[in-house]
């Protein structure tokens, strides 16, 4: 790229001009004033070239502009030195200005060559864009068309749906229909039924309360009969049981004056015929301990060797163990209300007890060991046995109330032998199938 005249250079070749339009003549003048219009308005680049082409329209004889130059560098106090290297310097110029339109006509060929592309690549895609263009105006037909066969295949379903609907309420109208008239006759029959019913309940009542009368008259008249013939029989229990309290009573108040006294010797005849003087009490304690809810209530007293006394509280559902000085030991809580007691062997450390719950039907079995009282055995039997003795170590005579009679039982449970007696003072029958059906002949 050739480079740009400096001010100072088109200031001289302007003053040149002026020169030339004052020394010559006035056809010239135009075309210098044209020259100088054309030096301002024009680029830089194109001063020099510009300047050149006017010298030589207007005169070959005119002085060299860079003679002028020089003068004027002489009147100025310059040397020649400064001519030729200005000189030097418009030729580079001159040669910068060449190679700028060198470079200048390869731009503009480039730039040709790429309109040439451009053209071509948007002719490119103009064409690719009519292509996508053209696709999707077809892929907008295919939906619509598309969309048009759905929308008919949706009305079509929407018709056949309604059509069904209707013909599915006209169905349920019918059904609905039927089923009203059925559950009227339903009714009706249920109506008809129930006056029948009520009818024959009425009749059925009268009926029964017409054998009731008949049936209470008879059952009267029976119960007359039956008091008349077992009047006695009644009399002979009330008085057994009458009898049989007394002897639990006895008992009891026996078994507790034995638990705190050892049992004496035989007596002699001397011992007897003295007073009862030397009968003294040694101690008592109360047998309320702190697990208790309610007073004791001592049905039962067994004493054990070692000084040991064992007893039954029917109202607190246990067995107690305490010493003769009063002094609690043990515990045992039972499935029921602790009734009365049996030992069975005292004659080792362990002792075997057996103990009646006759509220829940029961017997257990304990184990004495020391201090220390746990059931052994539970046994549930049929009846209600209340009192208990040890025949030996392996048999209980137990008694049951309000029956009459006498079982021996094994530590198992199972009855081993009945014992019945009829009325207190009658003699006891040991087969009752037979005797007492001689009894009642």
């Amino acid at each position: 790229m050739a480079a740009r005249m400096s001010d100072r250079s088109i200031q001289r070749k302007e003053d040149y001009l002026d020169w030339m339009h004052e020394k010559f003549c006035a056809s010239s003048r135009a075309y210098v004033s044209a020259v100088k219009a054309a030096l301002r308005s024009h680029r830089r680049e194109h001063a020099a070239e510009i300047f050149e082409r006017a010298i030589d329209v207007l005169s070959p004889d005119f002085p060299d502009p860079t003679s002028i130059d020089g003068q004027t560098q002489e009147e100025k106090g310059g040397n020649g030195n400064e001519l030729n290297s200005l000189k030097d310097r418009i030729a580079q110029v001159e040669r910068q200005l060449q190679e700028a339109q060198n470079e200048r006509s390869t731009l503009e060929s480039e730039l040709k060559s790429v309109r040439q592309e451009a053209q071509t690549k948007c002719s490119t895609l103009e064409s690719e864009l009519e292509f996508v263009k053209q696709e999707a105006q077809n892929e907008k037909s295919t939906l619509e068309s598309e969309f048009k066969s759905v929308r008919l295949e949706a009305q079509n379903v929407r018709s056949t749906l309604e059509s069904e609907l209707k013909s599915v309420k006209q169905e349920a109208q019918n059904e609905r229909s039927t089923l009203e008239s059925e559950l009227k006759s339903f009714k009706q029959e249920a109506q008809n039924e129930r006056s029948t019913l009520e009818s024959e309940l009425k009749s059925f009542k009268q009926e029964a309360q017409n054998k009731s009368s008949f049936l209470e008259s008879q059952l009267n008249s029976a119960l007359t009969q039956v008091s008349k013939e077992n009047s006695a029989n009644i009399q002979g229990l009330r008085k057994l049981q009458i009898l049989i309290k007394q002897r639990d009573q006895a008992a009891a108040a026996a078994a507790a004056t034995a638990a705190v006294f050892p049992p004496p010797t035989a007596p002699s005849a001397s011992a007897l015929s003295r007073p009862l003087k030397d009968v003294r009490q040694r101690n008592s304690f109360d047998a309320k301990i702190r697990a208790d809810h309610s007073t004791p209530d001592i049905w039962d007293v067994q004493l054990l060797p070692g000084g040991r006394l064992l007893l039954t509280d029917w109202i607190n559902r246990c067995v107690k163990l305490f010493d003769t000085q009063g002094q609690h030991l043990h515990t045992l809580e039972c499935r029921s209300n602790s009734c009365r007691l049996a030992v069975l062997d005292s004659s080792s450390i362990r002792h075997t007890v057996a103990v009646t719950l006759p509220r829940c039907f029961g017997i257990d079995i304990l184990e004495v060991n020391g201090d220390k009282v746990k059931v052994k055995r539970t046994l549930q039997m049929s009846r209600e046995y209340w009192a208990v003795a040890a025949v030996n170590n392996l048999t209980l005579a137990v008694g049951y109330w309000p029956d009459t009679g006498i079982d021996l039982i094994d530590l198992g449970g199972q009855v081993l032998r009945q014992i019945f007696s009829l009325i207190a003072g009658d003699k006891i029958l040991s087969k009752p199938n037979t005797e007492q059906a001689e009894c009642n002949k």
